[in-house]
């Protein structure tokens, strides 16, 4: 089997190379020498080289090319015979890769990935999203959309196959190549029932597939037309529910059916996904065109990753910031113990290897399970309730029951005094709660809350006790710290300030001059990051000017924020930083208010004794930490390197504003601060840059931000109501609140 490549001419012998698959229609092999697989077909014909001819000379822009992984997996050279006939192509090969049911299906996920989280789907997803829109940016439709075309890494990385199924269009020609197979879980409505090799498909049912996908991917699995049929009723096939359009999800009962009781509620998605689902399997039904297309749950996707919280019983646990509880833990108690996303600490005892209803044997004892008691109300986030402590799994034991004889009328009942207690502090507390409006970011693991909730059980004396010393004093929180690294980390208090050009003369994009709240406290790095400290997270340094105390710089927006997971996760391992803590970049209103550090000149004091900027910089970066501080000990603020902010760029919202985190999309970063090249005029407090997420720069770098994540109350969040409806929109400016979160 010697074959030769079309285009460079190359021979192969596949003969001596792995197979990796053979199926009805072709036999694939890995040609690892040269990092390809080719493609051999049992029946080559003319029109399939025609087709991948196309393909060749208009292959689409793969968004994954920066990061060195392959997105979609295109035809890159024909495949030809010794006597020059057409047998097949050759392509990227992709390495450990796997198919999407294996981690959308929570029984394979947990067993052969356990610590792949929710936070990982969802960006899978949002990767499964960005793929299908590269494609469609070029016109391919890729007609059989299913769970087994897109593969998917550990890393939640997504690649694209078989695209030599795909619906293509020669142009030049005026000639279309259609895809003339699907399947019907995945077929739109309006397809059923007709012959897809005479059909030409659109976007629109690529759309209604990859709604299909996106909905698995969150749902555990769950198919959005999957559910149960009243009694009685004769249920219709999965492919005629979806021709008839019974999506009993948030259908406000106008589908015949209502989900599984199994299936997680379309409720616990970020508000933006639950309406683009309805939109797609709703209002889609009968209007194709109004499904949402990939570019569109990209950015939708991209925006609900940033509020994605992470739970103080569980960290494996992320849900979004609009719910009151965690529904993993819920589901959990409701599942008998059995947890999809379990701890760290129960994968390491292989607790998660449990099955619930199978009777087979497991790695561990379990106690029976105690059926769920009524629930206590809302109490103070410290007071953990109904889950025993991180990485356990919640068990509960079934008390022995005696007889006791009834209290003399003459005594005190103390159960009901303590639970009159009970519901004074849980006022105390609830008054006390602190909001949390930090922004979450698509590669940090995000914030944790925890509460409680209906169906869960009573908590002992001493899962209260544990559950309150995750939280340390106000007093102990404000101590600067360094991290593993070496970067000390110093605290900036809360407090509100003027952000943009204050003194005028500045540039328009720093305008207009709002009054900004930063009401909750964080830590920001005394220094930009360094390249020593780089090198201890990333092997690669790609810095232009090499030196260990010199900035690290050329690194992209994603670099940057991948840096500050990789450093939470290797901390939080290690048991260095508390699981309440995450580094992560600074919103752009941090780190204004941390340059001013509470001055309100175009400088936080002289630029030539703080900043390295053009006229003193040599034309090259320095050493971190040899100019001058501001006042809150923060160096190099003003000029050496420019820094990434977390935010999309975009412009000012006029009036107060409390702690800003940016737009939800956009298509460049801010990045803040002055740069060795720059001028003087360019390292004043307000100057602000727009900057391609994916663009290297000598001039810019980043600086570490730490934020300690906090739980949402009811109360919490009625004092953030408050505080918002204290604003005076004619003075501009905040008023003191009646009460104030600490």
């Amino acid at each position: 089997m010697r074959y030769q490549l079309w285009r460079s001419g190359q021979s192969v012998d596949l003969s001596r190379e792995k197979k990796l698959g053979e199926g009805g229609e072709a036999r694939v092999f890995a040609i690892a020498t040269m990092g390809l697989a080719a493609k051999v077909y049992h029946r080559p014909t003319p029109e399939r080289v025609d087709k991948l001819r196309v393909m060749l000379e208009n292959p689409p822009v793969d968004p994954a090319s920066a990061t060195g992984h392959v997105a979609i997996a295109w035809p890159s050279d024909l495949l030809l015979h010794e006597n020059g006939s057409f047998h097949g192509y050759v392509m990227p090969l992709v390495a450990r890769m796997h198919p999407l049911v294996s981690f959308y299906v929570p029984k394979l996920r947990r067993l052969e990935r356990p610590l792949f989280d929710y936070f990982y789907l969802v960006t899978a997803a949002l990767n499964v999203a960005t793929a299908v829109h590269a494609l469609h940016e070029r016109n391919y439709i890729i007609g059989d959309v299913n769970e087994s075309n897109i593969l998917l890494a550990e890393t939640a990385l997504a690649t694209v196959v078989d695209t030599d199924s795909f619906q293509v269009c020669d142009q030049t020609k005026g000639r279309i190549f259609r895809c003339g197979v699907g399947k019907p879980e995945f077929t739109p409505p309006e397809l059923h029932g007709k012959d897809f090799g005479l059909l030409e498909r659109t976007r629109e049912h690529d759309c209604f597939g990859l709604g299909v996908l996106l909905f698995q991917l969150l749902m555990e699995g769950t198919h959005p037309f999957d559910g149960v049929y009243p009694k009685g009723s004769e249920p219709l096939e999965l492919e005629n529910r979806i021709a008839a359009g019974h999506f009993p999800h948030g259908n406000a009962g106008r589908c015949p059916m209502g989900p599984k009781p199994i299936a997680p509620p379309l409720e616990m998605l970020d508000p933006a996904l639950q309406r683009l689902f309805l939109q797609c399997f709703v209002n889609g039904h009968a209007r194709p065109t109004e499904r949402p297309d990939a570019g569109t749950w990209r950015s939708a996707l991209a925006h609900a990753a940033q509020t994605l919280r992470r739970c103080l019983v569980n960290p494996q646990h992320r849900y979004w910031g609009h719910m009151r509880a965690c529904p993993w833990c819920e589901r959990t108690s409701r599942l008998g113990g059995v947890d999809p996303f379990p701890s760290v600490q129960a994968v390491k005892k292989r607790q998660h290897l449990l099955q619930q209803s199978t009777g087979a044997k497991t790695p561990f004892s379990m106690p029976p399970r105690r059926t769920p008691v009524t629930a206590l109300p809302m109490v103070h986030p410290r007071a953990v309730v109904g889950i025993g402590p991180p990485g356990r799994t919640p068990v509960y034991t079934r008390p022995t029951v005696r007889s006791r004889p009834a209290a003399p009328a003459n005594k005190v009942h103390w159960g009901w005094m303590l639970w009159v207690a009970f519901i004074i502090l849980r006022g105390v507390f609830s008054a006390t709660s602190t909001v949390n409006t930090t922004p979450r970011y698509s590669s940090t693991l995000p914030s944790a809350t925890h509460g409680t909730w209906s169906s869960t059980p009573r908590p002992t004396v001493t899962q209260l006790a544990e559950a309150a010393k995750g939280f340390p004093d106000k007093a102990e929180e404000e101590k600067s710290f360094r991290s593993s690294i070496g970067a000390r980390m110093m605290w900036i208090a809360p407090g509100t300030f003027r952000m943009g050009d204050v003194r005028g003369g500045g540039e328009a994009n720093e305008k207009p001059v709002r009054e900004v709240r930063i009401a909750t406290g964080y830590w920001l790095g005394e220094t930009a990051v360094t390249q020593a400290e780089w090198g201890a997270v990333v092997e690669k340094n790609r810095s232009f000017f090499k030196g260990a105390d010199l900035p690290v710089e050329n690194v992209s927006w994603e670099d940057a924020v991948s840096f500050c997971a990789k450093l939470s996760e290797q901390e939080h391992l290690a048991g260095r930083l508390p699981l309440r803590i995450e580094y992560r970049l600074p919103t752009e209103a941090q780190w204004e208010y941390a340059c001013r550090a509470g001055t309100t000149g175009d400088y936080a004091g002289a630029p030539q004794r703080m900043a390295w900027y053009d006229t003193n910089s040599d034309g090259r970066t320095h050493e971190v930490a040899k100019m001058q501080p501001n006042a809150w000990g923060l160096y190099d603020m003003h000029g050496n390197i420019s820094q990434w902010c977390a935010d999309w760029y975009a412009s000012y919202r006029p009036g107060p504003d409390f702690d800003p985190t940016g737009p939800w999309d956009g298509t460049q970063r801010v990045a803040r601060g002055g740069s060795w090249n720059l001028p003087s005029r360019s390292c004043r407090s307000a100057s602000r840059f727009a900057v391609s997420p994916e663009s290297e720069s000598s001039r810019v770098g980043f600086r570490l931000a730490a934020v300690t994540f906090r739980t949402v109350t009811p109360s919490a969040s009625d004092l953030l109501h408050r505080e918002i409806q204290n604003l005076d929109p004619k003075a501009g400016s905040f008023l003191t609140p009646r009460r104030s979160a600490p």
